[in-house]
C-alpha cells in the first residue's frame, strides 16, 4: 500500500486542516524554514529516491503566462529531468492524448470509474465512490486503485485490506508508520458481523415498538 501525500509548505501557517499541533514545536520551525521546491526539484527528489509522482493539475486563471500552456510545460520541466516516466502518474484529461505522445511512458489515471469495453489503467477517486467490491473487481483485472482522501488509520486499514493500491492523505504523519493494517478480519466475517447486527437493530426497534403499545 502506497501514500500520496500532499503538502503545502504554506499549510503551517494556515493550517486548513487542523493538524498543526501534531507537529512538534521543532518540526513546526523546520517547516518555516523550507522553500517552496521548483518542478524540477521535487521531480528530481523522486528520482533519487525512486517514489512515484502523481500530477493533478488546475488550470491559471485568464491572463496567466501559461493560462493555455500549463500542460506542455510542465511535460516539459519533467521530460527534462532524467526521471523515469514509470513514476509519473498522470490525471489531467486536458490534452490527454497529446501528452501519451509525447510521454508514452506516464502512467495514465482516470478520475471516473470504467465504462463497458473500457481499457483503464490506473483510477483515482474518492473512498466513497468505490466499493470494497468494486475494488477488488478492478485490482483482478488489474487496474491500479488510488482513493482520496484517507486521513485515518482505520479507514486506511480498512482500504489497505479491500486491496487498493494506494491512497491520497493529508495526514501522512498518521499513517507512516502502519507497516501493516491496525486491525485484520476475514470480509466474509466483517460483511456477516454487519448483517447481524443490523438484524438485531431492526429486532429491538420492533420488540420496543410492540412493547410501547
Amino acid at each position: 500500500m502506497v501514500i500520496v501525500m500532499f503538502f503545502l509548505l504554506s499549510s503551517i501557517q494556515r493550517n486548513p486542516f487542523g493538524t498543526n499541533n501534531l507537529l512538534s514545536a521543532e518540526d513546526q520551525e523546520e517547516v518555516k524554514q523550507q522553500k517552496i521546491p521548483s518542478l524540477e526539484e521535487i521531480v528530481n527528489a523522486c528520482k533519487d529516491r525512486n517514489i512515484s509522482l502523481i500530477f493533478d493539475l488546475r488550470q491559471p486563471p485568464p491572463g496567466h503566462p501559461y493560462n493555455e500552456s500549463f500542460v506542455n510545460v510542465t511535460v516539459n520541466a519533467i521530460l527534462n529531468t532524467s526521471i523515469s516516466e514509470e513514476l509519473i502518474l498522470w490525471l489531467p484529461d486536458d490534452n490527454r492524448e497529446e501528452v501519451i505522445q509525447r510521454a508514452p511512458g506516464f502512467k495514465q489515471i482516470y478520475g471516473r470509474k470504467r465504462m463497458k469495453n473500457d481499457t483503464l489503467d490506473a483510477v483515482n477517486l474518492s473512498y466513497t465512490n468505490l466499493s470494497v467490491a468494486e475494488i477488488r473487481s478492478y485490482r483482478k483485472d488489474n487496474i491500479s486503485v488510488n482513493l482520496f482522501v484517507v486521513n485515518e488509520p482505520w479507514l486506511f486499514s480498512h482500504l489497505w485490506c479491500a486491496g487498493a493500491t494506494s491512497v491520497t492523505s493529508n495526514a501522512f504523519q498518521l499513517l507512516k508508520d502502519l507497516n501493516r493494517p491496525i486491525w485484520l478480519m476475514d470480509p466474509d466475517n466483517y460483511l456477516i458481523i454487519w448483517i447481524v447486527a443490523d438484524v438485531l437493530a431492526l429486532i429491538h426497534i420492533i420488540w420496543a415498538f410492540v412493547i410501547q403499545k
